[in-house]
């Protein structure tokens, strides 16, 4: 699980149009990940390895957000211990590769019997548990066992405040 400061991914942002003909799923207005290509580290900040005892100390090493930015914490729910973060709201489930490129947000759009999972995407671009766990068994299949981004962890993601 880590902590950072990220750039968020808009719909005013010159790039959204071309984005969303690349991504082809959803209607979300905005994009939360922490696929970097399109959550950004903001100026300044790093991803901090966290546990539920660090984590508060460690947001106060963090930039503080300004403008369209936000702290995230995420966690791995295939590896990491799951607690409910006090003073943080819950924005949904993204599911990543090992390079944690999100193949929810950052690998075209979602066919088959994806697409039904894919146009459920809340606002951010994510998903519930369930349907990240749906998504997570079904890629492999859907993508082939030889795509690696077929392979994905979910995470929770958070916005702290």
């Amino acid at each position: 699980m880590f902590v950072s400061t990220r750039e968020i991914f808009l719909a005013n942002d010159p790039a959204w149009d071309a984005y969303m003909k690349f991504q082809g799923s959803g209607d979300h207005v905005e994009v939360r990940t922490v696929d970097q290509l399109l959550n950004p580290l903001a100026k300044g900040a790093w991803d901090i390895q966290v546990s539920s005892e660090t984590l508060a100390a460690s947001v106060e090493t963090l930039p503080a957000p300004h403008g369209a930015e936000y702290r995230l914490l995420a966690i791995n729910l295939d590896e990491d211990e799951y607690f409910h973060p006090v003073g943080w709201k819950l924005l949904g489930h993204d599911l990543t590769d090992e390079t944690q490129t999100s193949s929810l947000l950052n690998c075209g759009p979602w066919k088959g019997r994806l697409g039904p999972i894919a146009d459920r995407q809340n606002r951010f671009g994510l998903l519930s548990r369930s349907d990240a766990e749906l998504a997570q068994k079904l890629l492999p299949s859907e993508w082939s066992e030889n795509e690696p981004h077929a392979h994905v962890m979910i995470w929770a993601l958070y916005e702290h405040g």
